[in-house]
């Protein structure tokens, strides 16, 4: 083994050989985990806070100024007028009731607001007011509308339960006429208080995506002295759990939120602490105090209350001047060495085998490498593939040669945190440090690389060993003080 140390501090160890892997029950379980892993990778995961919904959906049937239904080709060219998304839903033309469909497939909520349409001249601007939230109104909702004509329009909600699925044409109404009679009509407010009142994390996210930096900063205020606040419990938890869907979509990088968390941790063995507990998780992508790592439990225990405190409170101190929360900008740098990564080994290993099926793989993986899915693991990323006959590596799509010079690749980037917490389960590297051709520290990121390629050919592993190495670049640059 030869090794050399970073000017920054971090530790840069390279092996001579790769090792092959135990193979036994252990084995099994790695597989298992390597391919769950990497599919995670490629799809995005519900929130686990979150209860299951199917996506939220409206049926906007457009009409000519006669009054007849626009034809599917009319439709679509009032699809292309509106933005990809509105209310963070997807708009397409459904031909079976011929309407704008706003459909939202990623989350159960949708914020559906003003929608403007124009044709033969004229601009139509429809104020929907519509949040779509589980338990509340219908899911699917159809909403028929009135004659295409200049002006705007607001959708008048009054009367609507949950048993309707349709609202009909004279649900809205003309802003100059309501104007004319003095009659409002309210929507309903969007503020960071009162959509924690709604008890839905997922339309918080969605809401504070929109907000301007300082409305943010707002809204964190608030989320902690909620929190801070046992005597709203329900408004405390909706609290957590807001900071928790917020963390799992990068939107935080706010250091100053894990102080009151490990506080509402420490204090409460309950289901506030567990959330606080789980918002923690959300943000650092570490697990400390877990008494099991998938099987959540409903209530802490004074076991499980002092370990997660104590691990909480040295991981701030161990990243005090580093990077304890995994927010949008370190998964782009992630992300961005992760595309650098797959291209040094697609032209290191093309020199020897040129037309391996692991370099289609590869590109994939560099088109595809946009996000790193709505995940909480230490395992910030795994590609591992190698020979289908074996189960513990899961492969690309091709023909990977049996018993040619390269057995399988396997890289992993995980957030390692403390060396020796207080509590379970440790960070799974999947490939073991004495097992790993290359493998680099970045403390201040707090990420590990490990590398290993199993192959006889010394010139396929030199190659590749170096490729990893000149990929991290953009990683060394961010993990400097």
């Amino acid at each position: 083994m030869t090794g050399e140390s970073l000017s920054n501090g971090d530790e840069l160890e390279i092996m001579a050989s790769g090792a092959e892997v135990q193979r036994g029950v252990g084995t099994m379980t790695a597989g298992a985990i390597i391919c769950a892993l990497l599919m995670s990778f490629f799809f995005v995961p519900p929130l686990a806070a979150q209860p299951l919904c199917g996506p939220a959906s409206v049926k906007y049937i457009v009409r000519s100024q006669n009054g007849t239904t626009l034809t599917t080709s009319e439709l679509q060219t009032l699809r292309a007028q509106l933005p990809e998304e509105i209310g963070r839903a997807e708009v397409i033309v459904d031909s079976s009731i011929p309407s704008l469909w706003f459909w939202s497939y990623r989350t159960c909520v949708m914020d559906l607001q003003d929608v403007v349409l124009a044709q033969g001249g004229m601009r139509m601007r429809l104020s929907f007011n519509l949040e779509l939230i589980p338990g509340r109104q219908p899911h699917e909702v159809t909403i028929d509308g009135l004659p295409f004509q200049e002006g705007r329009f607001i959708l008048d909600r009054s009367g609507w339960t949950r048993n309707d699925q349709t609202l009909p044409a004279s649900s809205w109404k003309s802003v100059a006429e309501l104007q004319r009679l003095r009659i409002a009509i309210s929507a309903p407010p969007r503020d960071c208080a009162a959509t924690v009142e709604t008890g839905n994390a997922d339309l918080l996210a969605l809401r504070y995506r929109a907000q301007s930096v300082d409305s943010r900063s707002e809204c964190r205020k608030l989320l902690v002295g909620l929190i801070r606040d046992p005597t709203q419990r329900v408004k405390a938890e909706g609290a957590a759990r807001g900071i928790e869907a917020l963390a799992y979509r990068r939107l935080i990088d706010d250091k100053t939120l894990l102080p009151p968390l490990i506080e509402c941790v420490g204090q409460h063995l309950d289901q506030l602490g567990t959330f606080c507990n789980r918002a923690l998780e959300a943000l650092t992508r570490h697990h400390y105090g877990d008494v099991d790592f998938f099987v959540r439990k409903p209530e802490f225990t004074r076991e499980f209350q002092d370990h997660a405190v104590a691990d909480w409170t040295a991981l701030v101190r161990l990243l005090e001047t580093g990077r304890p929360i995994f927010d949008r900008n370190l998964e782009e740098v992630t992300l961005r060495a992760v595309r650098e990564i797959c291209a040094g080994l697609q032209a290191a290993i093309s020199e020897t085998l040129p037309d391996h099926p692991v370099l289609a793989y590869l590109q994939r993986i560099r088109n595809d490498a946009a996000s790193l899915g709505l995940n909480t693991s230490e395992t910030v990323f795994l590609f591992a593939a190698g020979y289908s006959g074996n189960s513990r590596f899961f492969t690309p799509p091709g023909e990977w040669p049996n018993g040619g010079p390269l057995s399988w690749i396997r890289l992993v980037i995980v957030r390692p945190g403390l060396v020796q917490p207080s509590s379970s389960p440790t960070v799974d590297f999947v490939i073991p440090a004495n097992e790993a051709d290359y493998r680099e520290q970045f403390r201040n990121l707090d990420l590990e690389l490990r590398f290993q390629v199993m192959t006889d050919n010394r010139k396929l592993r030199a190659t590749s060993v170096e490729a990893v190495r000149n990929a991290l670049a953009s990683l060394r640059a961010a993990n400097q003080p």
